[in-house]
């Protein structure tokens, strides 16, 4: 699921959270979401992660970074 960072910590969903937590959690670097293909200035300003459930998954997340743009490596 594509999701706001600011999602992973919102009081409202700490129980869902931690009562059934993904298997793992992408954090992007940079990606610019436009809905509906409508550039809006506010969009540049959130920053977003993938979580992942897997059924039978039990324990803590992974947590990982994954790059949007090409950067030579490091």
């Amino acid at each position: 699921m594509l999701l706001n960072l600011a999602s992973l910590a919102h009081p409202a969903r700490h129980r869902q959270w931690t009562r059934r937590p993904p298997a793992a959690v992408y954090i992007l670097d940079d990606l610019t979401c436009w809905p509906n293909g409508i550039e809006r200035g506010f969009a540049a300003e959130h920053r977003y992660c993938w979580a992942v459930w897997k059924p039978g998954h039990v324990g803590r997340p992974a947590l990982w970074w994954l790059t949007t743009t090409m950067h030579a490596a490091a």
